[in-house]
């Protein structure tokens, strides 16, 4: 069955139920439950049915923030292009050790590697705004965690 008959099977609708159920109905950003609500894969995986992923690998999104989630990925991956490679691991070690450091958990990106020592250099090379956009990181947070931790 190709990708697109997959949201066509029976099987999808049943697991989109669940994902529905599983996060009470309402989107998974804003609350709402009174918008149309759409069930979101937050990553798709090579050879796999879209029913067969884990509920909590699925969000529920209204139709403004599914499109505003769409569009933050398409965002992610030109700033990524554009930067070329090894960047990706910068974003990933400003996110991961951002959220490390509100979570209160011991992150280590790859040894040193860690959020402070690699990825918040780029930090400066960004506008804040957009971090903030891409990442959905809240700004007071992110400023105190950068003052920490420079």
């Amino acid at each position: 069955m190709n990708f697109k008959d997959q949201y066509k099977s029976p099987l999808w609708q049943k697991k989109r139920l669940e994902a529905l159920e599983y996060y009470g109905f309402e989107c998974s950003d804003c609350g709402t439950g009174s918008e149309q609500l759409h069930v979101h894969h937050v990553r798709y995986k090579r050879d796999v049915n879209i029913w067969d992923y884990p509920v909590t690998e699925l969000s529920v999104l209204c139709a403004s923030c599914h499109g505003e989630s769409h569009k933050a990925k398409d965002d992610l991956n030109n700033l990524l292009l554009s930067h070329g490679a090894g960047f990706d691991r910068s974003i990933v070690a400003i996110i991961s050790g951002y959220s490390s450091y509100i979570d209160g958990t011991d992150y280590d990106f790859g040894s040193h590697l860690d959020c402070v020592g690699y990825g918040a250099g780029y930090i400066s090379n960004l506008e804040a705004d957009y971090l903030i956009k891409l990442t959905r990181i809240c700004p007071s947070l992110l400023q105190k965690f950068i003052e920490e931790n420079s």
